[in-house]
This record gives C-alpha cells, structure tokens and sequence, in this order.
C-alpha cells in the first residue's frame, strides 16, 4: 500500500514522528543535567584546590619548624636525656628552646 508524497497530509507526518520520537533514543542530555554537571564539577574542583592549599600550608609549617629544630643541639649532647620529666640534667630550663642553640653546656655524646 504505497502512497504518492502528494497525498501524505500533514497529521501522517506528525503522527510518525511522535511515533519515531517514543521508540527512538532521548537527547544525550537536557539543560539540567548539563547544569549539575557545571555545579558537581566546580564544587570538586574547588574541594581539590582547598586540600592542595592546605597540604602546601602544612608542608611549609613543617619545613619552618623542622629547620629550627635542627638548630637545637639538645639532642646530640650527653645531658640529654629521652625522659619526658627531666629533659637535661644541666639546664632543664632551656632544654628544646631557641636559648638553647647557645648552651654553655653543651658537650657532644661520645660515638662509642
């Protein structure tokens, strides 16, 4: 039952399309979905940035005060002592402190 194209009135032509549009595939995405996808993406985007930030913050704190740490003699000399109560039998006063890079003191532990 072929038709001639002259013959096809408007109303066929709409009708197979509502047809082919609901047995046919829906657009790829919508404006809402794109929409999401902008806010989810910028949000983890700025989540990411926020944690690097902090890390860098962290290191450079860390950084500062291991090197002053490492200014301190405290450790290497042969008063100090690992306790949590008395730190250095000589001056327990300036024991891990900036005045103690100058300690009067000071003698070096023996490698023996």
């Amino acid at each position: 039952m072929k038709r001639d194209l002259a013959t096809i009135t408007l109303t066929e032509v709409q009708s197979d399309h509502y047809r082919l549009n609901e047995t046919g595939s829906k657009p790829s995405s919508t404006v809402a979905e794109t929409f999401l996808l902008i806010c989810f993406g910028t949000i983890a985007l700025s989540a990411i940035a926020t944690f690097l930030t902090k890390e860098f913050h962290k290191k450079k704190i860390s950084d500062c005060v291991n090197s002053k740490l490492t200014k301190i003699p405290c450790p290497n000399c042969q008063y100090f002592s690992k306790s949590s109560y008395l730190r250095c039998a000589v001056q327990p006063k300036l024991t891990m402190t900036n005045e103690a890079t100058d300690c009067s003191d000071f003698s070096p532990t023996s490698k023996s």
